[in-house]
């Protein structure tokens, strides 16, 4: 048996053993889920006999209806038959606990759970299995019950264990909050139309929206269905124009024509999406790591934020200039399987540190979903920095026609970009990056994180 086979049997080997760990994580949370689940589920059954019990002991004392049966009823914890005494016992509740009005309705939850990596669990939630300790909590949850309104909670855990609770008004404070120097986030898909480009775009937006300073969007991709073709591109410049001119771009104006200007003022470099885009990404001349580390650079200069939607072949390209990265895997159940590829892949390419201190976006969720979407979370828990849900919106779907912007978007989806816009911003607490590899340069500046939960 030749050298070159004996390679080959090894690295067959190595990949079986690999999609067998991965299989077996996968596995291990769906059995976490589905115990938690059946935990619920016995704890709200129990919860209806204990209700049911009650009502049947009032009721064989003929109490009742009246005053007394009220108090009594009252006593117990169960809410007392207004009116006249009815004949016979009631009839027991069917339905089990009161579940949250925007889990009536169908309206699908989202919520925003920030996790760290020790293990300790925070007392204001349950312990799950498996999960890290909450530095912050926060849920959108549906429309309440006087119908006015979405209407938002949010739980805010600082180190010291004290809790309080925020209105809307604090994912708009954290995605305004001030910090040093200028930063990039890589946006990636855990999978195939996982919802990248659209996560990239509308936190773009939500960004341009809410902060005064120069937000860049850098279409990287190739195809069709680019970020580029979902706003209305008013310049014929793409990525590999802009990379060809670089000497030539002297000052913001000069920059300027190389983008186009959204309603929403965010700026987007185009993507290129003629027949021959993939093989001039794939120039190392045109698209070389230096060209590369001096557009980051000069992007810096014009723009305090730049949000990046590379391609599949130039993501390891860009993950080296990344100060937050932000991963998006789909609501479906190829979920699970996919963020734990994910998480293998960026381990295995150095970006362990990246990959702990990412965000995790769960892209479409639905009340149809959600056994998908609680499986996904529980392979990443304790593995990333926050978990953040948003919503289906038929407006965003793939195949959709028109300009994507956050206009069409209902109440629920606007709130779940700005809150993710806002637990991205709430990360620049740290220092940024260095500058491009073996450069040295970048900005410096810290919080605490007692500052960061404020």
């Amino acid at each position: 048996m030749t050298a070159e086979a004996v390679q080959r049997q090894e690295v067959a080997a190595l990949e079986r053993a690999r999609r067998q760990r991965v299989e077996r994580e996968a596995a291990a949370a769906r059995e976490r889920a589905r115990r938690e689940a059946a935990e619920r589920e016995a704890a709200a059954r129990e919860e209806a006999e204990r209700q049911a019990a009650a009502r049947r002991q009032a009721a064989g004392r003929g109490l009742v209806g009246g005053p007394a049966g009220r108090e009594a009823a009252s006593e117990n914890g169960v809410p007392a038959l207004p009116g006249p005494k009815r004949q016979g016992p009631p009839r027991e509740s069917r339905q089990g606990p009161i579940r949250e009005s925007a889990q009536q309705e169908g309206q699908p939850r989202v919520s925003i759970r920030a996790v760290q990596e020790p293990p300790a669990p925070v007392p204001v939630a349950p312990p799950t299995e498996g999960g890290g300790k909450v530095r912050r909590v926060e849920s959108v949850v549906g429309r309440d019950g006087s119908g006015g309104g979405w209407r938002r909670l949010a739980q805010v855990v600082i180190g010291s264990g004290g809790s309080r609770t925020d209105g809307s008004e604090i994912d708009e404070a954290r995605a305004r909050a001030v910090f040093n120097g200028s930063r990039r986030v890589v946006v990636l898909g855990c999978t195939g139309g996982a919802g990248q480009t659209t996560t990239a775009l509308m936190l773009g937006h939500a960004f341009a929206m809410h902060r005064d300073d120069g937000v860049l969007a850098l279409d990287a991709n190739t195809g069709d269905n680019t970020l580029t073709g979902k706003i209305q591109a008013d310049s014929p410049e793409t990525l590999s124009s802009l990379l060809a001119g670089l000497d030539d771009v002297g000052g913001y104006l000069g920059m300027r024509a190389y983008t186009t200007r959204t309603p929403s003022g965010l700026e987007a470099v185009g993507a290129d999406t003629d027949a021959g885009a993939e093989q001039r990404m794939a120039d190392r001349t045109l698209f070389s790591d230096q060209r590369i580390g001096q557009a980051m650079d000069m992007f810096d200069h014009y723009y305090r934020l730049v949000v990046v939607d590379p391609a599949a072949a130039l993501a390891a390209r860009f993950l080296p200039y990344a100060d937050q990265l932000v991963l998006v895997v789909p609501a479906s159940e190829d979920g699970p399987d996919a963020v734990a590829m994910t998480y293998e892949w960026l381990d295995g390419h150095g970006c362990a540190e990246l990959r702990r201190r990412a965000i995790m976006v769960v892209n479409g969720v639905s009340r149809r979903s959600m056994a998908a979407v609680e499986q996904a979370e529980a392979v990443a828990r304790g593995r990333c920095r926050a978990i953040v849900r948003v919503p289906w919106e038929d407006d965003l779907a793939p195949g959709g026609s028109g300009p994507m912007e956050p206009e069409r978007m209902r109440a629920a989806g606007r709130r779940a970009y700005l809150a993710l816009a806002g637990v991205v911003v709430a990360g620049f607490a740290v220092p940024p990056h260095t500058g491009n590899p073996g450069t040295g340069t970048g900005n410096q500046g810290k919080r605490s994180e007692e500052e960061v939960a404020q």
